[in-house]
């Protein structure tokens, strides 16, 4: 199960990461190692697929923001940061 570090809940808060979509990120999005344990998940085609899939088409307020999260997990599986990833971003992910 996913904790909360101090810095994690507050970044959730300031950028209105709604935890639904931590739990699908962590659950669905893809999972790249940052090194010395530290993850990163976020979505990709493939992955957003397979969550829509599963949502059976419930869908979401706003999808397009939802699929541009991000989050970082530390190797004691607490969240370190999260985020939307920004229009520069989206080609290095």
């Amino acid at each position: 199960m996913l904790q909360m570090t101090r810095h994690g809940a507050c970044r959730a808060q300031q950028r209105s990461v709604p935890p639904a979509v931590l739990d699908w990120l962590i659950q669905f999005g893809e999972e790249e190692f940052l090194g010395e344990g530290v993850r990163r998940y976020a979505f990709t085609k493939r992955t957003w697929k397979k969550l829509s899939s599963y949502l059976g088409g419930l869908g979401l307020a706003e999808p397009d923001k939802a699929r541009s999260a991000y989050a970082v997990v530390a190797p004691d599986d607490s969240l370190i940061t999260v985020g939307y990833r920004t229009g520069r971003l989206k080609s290095a992910w």
